[in-house]
């Protein structure tokens, strides 16, 4: 059971780090550093790519059944990207997204929150 647990952690990060990289090679990404009481983390979008990796390592385990939301804010409005999952002591989100992240626009805001309705505990933007 450990062994399978730690090669699906090894799979998961795997893949967290393929899509960093291919982000990362855009010369047209885009970084956000994220602070606030949760602690920090980044958000890596990629214009060409049209990807986006978010992660935390200073996120706080929730309780079974918790778990972090990212959403964009643009023109203050909130859209849902989707929610954080765990690995080997790391919170992150990485997958396509859609038309209201591309382009990234001075002011957008992106937001981690403790469940669809709680306040942000990570906040950063441009």
């Amino acid at each position: 059971g450990q062994r399978q647990e730690a090669d699906e952690q090894v799979a998961e990060l795997g893949d967290l780090m393929a899509a960093t990289q291919a982000i990362l090679a855009d010369p047209a990404s885009v970084r956000i550093d994220l602070a606030g009481p949760g602690g920090s983390g980044s958000v890596l979008i990629g214009s060409s790519s049209g990807r986006l990796v978010a992660f935390s390592s200073t996120l706080p385990a929730l309780p079974a059944g918790g778990r972090y939301e990212c959403y964009v804010e643009r023109d203050g409005v909130r859209t849902w990207i989707g929610w954080m999952h765990w690995s080997a002591g790391l919170a992150y989100w990485s997958g396509p997204v859609s038309g209201i992240v591309l382009p990234w626009r001075r002011g957008d805001r992106f937001l981690v929150t403790e469940g669809r309705d709680g306040a942000p505990v990570l906040v950063g933007g441009s």
